[in-house]
């Protein structure tokens, strides 16, 4: 536990045993004879987030928050005395929020007279509204009862309508809901949907090479990739090309074997370092000093760069907020290391590097787990995880 608790993702895993359990907002206890009670279990670093009493929403909804609340104590306390006991707790939160004592009691005696049972198995006997009914929905504002109001008084002008008047209903059911607050007006989403190509009726989904570089002879088109035995294929998602960034790639030998990489820079930069890196091992003598690639197509292909093929199979995209792509591209990767088996018999990644979740730095182990190098520099794509 406290190595996974060394991490700078402001991240702190807990454990705890022992004769009760919590779970979000239950608590389950074994009492000594055997039997299990339940009761509400509150976080030691949970505020008073109840909705305030003066906040801009009907009276109504104001009204309904206590009687809800007190209802769910119940539900949950199995035992009187722990209910008793959260009803007072919960009773001063509601007046810290500034609601009315007449309002707080009349919640709380609402609870005490509902049976237990009622609540947990529900009301079989009552009757749904009727589906087809028209509701009128708008955002709620101080001058609502009176926009209510005009509606209502002018209804049954459409009810004057033959038309309308098999349509409509004789009354109208208006409903508020809550409308922008500061909290809409000054913060905004960063999520950005998915864009749709231009000039195309359909979303191209695949890895489609540009045609205007060097690297494009190694790079083939795909929309899917297989695993290394070919029993089961995965859709490319996106539209990804040899001029994409942040990109995780699969490269292929004509002998099988799947290599899995990654690159923070543009794929096609990444593929032609490759190829050199290959040609070039025709002048190294000792084939442990290479690098996967290059000391692959050494042993096995004549150190010719012509027969790797290449493509893309996942993008990441930091959006607005941006953060550390090469992190992130790490774990992104992780999860086709169980897709293609890149670590078995048909894979060439030969590395383990043990701590892309928790650290800005790599350490770099071959398969015997004996440490070889480290290394910040997340381009070379010789990455297992095999723990």
């Amino acid at each position: 536990m406290a190595a996974l608790n060394h991490n700078d993702l402001n991240i702190k895993l807990t454990f705890k045993y022992g004769r009760s359990v919590d779970f979000l907002d239950l608590q389950i206890r074994a009492l000594p004879e055997g039997d299990l009670v339940t009761n509400v279990f509150r976080k030691s670093t949970a505020t008073n987030s109840l909705l305030h009493a003066e906040s801009a929403h009907l009276p109504s909804t104001i009204k309904g928050i206590p009687v809800g609340q007190f209802l769910r104590v119940r539900r949950i306390c199995s035992r009187d005395e722990d209910f008793n006991t959260q009803a007072e707790d919960l009773t001063t939160r509601f007046l810290q929020r500034g609601y009315k004592e007449k309002t707080i009691r009349r919640g709380l005696v609402r609870a005490q007279r509902t049976p237990r049972n009622t609540l947990l198995y529900g009301n079989m006997t009552r009757t749904c509204k009727e589906k087809d009914q028209v509701r009128f929905v708008t955002g709620y504002h101080n001058k609502w009862f009176q926009f209510r109001q005009i509606i209502t008084k002018h209804w049954s002008v459409l009810q004057t309508d033959p038309v309308l008047k098999q349509i409509l209903p004789a009354k109208l059911s208006i409903v508020a809901k809550r409308s922008r607050n500061i909290r809409d007006i000054l913060v905004h989403s960063h999520y950005e949907p998915a864009k749709k190509n231009k000039g195309s009726s359909q979303n191209l989904m695949g890895f489609f090479p540009c045609g205007r570089c060097k690297a494009c002879a190694n790079c083939v088109k795909a929309k899917k990739f297989t695993n290394f035995d070919g029993s089961r294929s995965y859709e490319i998602r996106g539209f990804l090309s040899c001029a994409s960034k942040g990109v995780i790639y699969h490269s292929t030998c004509p002998c099988g074997k799947i290599y899995i990489g990654l690159t923070t820079r543009e794929l096609k930069i990444r593929v032609r370092e490759h190829c050199l890196d290959i040609i070039k091992a025709k002048t190294v003598n000792d084939i442990t000093s290479l690098k996967t690639l290059p000391r692959h197509y050494k042993k096995f292909h004549n150190c010719d760069p012509s027969l790797m093929k290449v493509k893309s199979i996942d993008i990441v995209n930091m959006g607005l907020r941006g953060g550390d792509l090469a992190k992130k591209l790490a774990q992104v990767e992780k999860s086709f290391f169980a897709k293609p088996s890149a670590g078995s018999q048909a894979g060439m990644n030969i590395t383990v590097y043990t701590k892309v979740l928790f650290s800005k730095s790599w350490i770099f182990m071959d398969q015997r787990g004996e440490l070889y190098g480290q290394s910040s520099h997340m381009d070379c794509g010789k990455r297992l995880w095999t723990l």
